[in-house]
């Protein structure tokens, strides 16, 4: 296939593309905080996923210790209401099954916007299961 440009600018546009960037663990900055964050994170969804309430003040104390501000700040909103979130990590009991007949019957109301009066619509959300 003939090239359309000549091969001088073929050679100024391939030397023109830019170069794949590549992370330098030695550009200046640490790794650690992120580390520290994704260690964070993962105890925490731990915590959540297996009810392990009792080490939440200890996790707690650890994000408040990192000093990294979004975690931090987590964790400290966390201890404004410590008595609810302990039993909600400890407790098996869960609003799941409510939340999701909520989801379902504002899905069919938004699907009913606009179409018909409230008892059509009534009528949906007890027949639809």
């Amino acid at each position: 296939m003939p090239w359309i440009l000549p091969r001088w600018r073929r050679r100024r546009i391939r030397r023109a593309r830019p170069k794949v960037w590549t992370p330098s663990w030695s550009a200046g900055w640490s790794s650690r905080p992120a580390l520290t964050a994704v260690e964070l994170v993962r105890s925490f969804a731990d915590m959540m996923t297996h009810l392990h309430g009792e080490r939440l003040t200890a996790r707690i104390t650890a994000a408040e210790q990192a000093a990294l501000p979004g975690i931090s700040r987590f964790a400290t909103r966390l201890t404004a209401d410590l008595a609810a979130v302990n039993a909600g990590l400890s407790l098996p009991f869960s609003s799941g099954p409510v939340e999701g007949n909520v989801n379902r019957i504002k899905m069919i109301k938004r699907q009913m916007y606009g179409r018909a009066g409230f008892d059509l619509l009534r009528k949906r959300v007890l027949l639809t299961r």
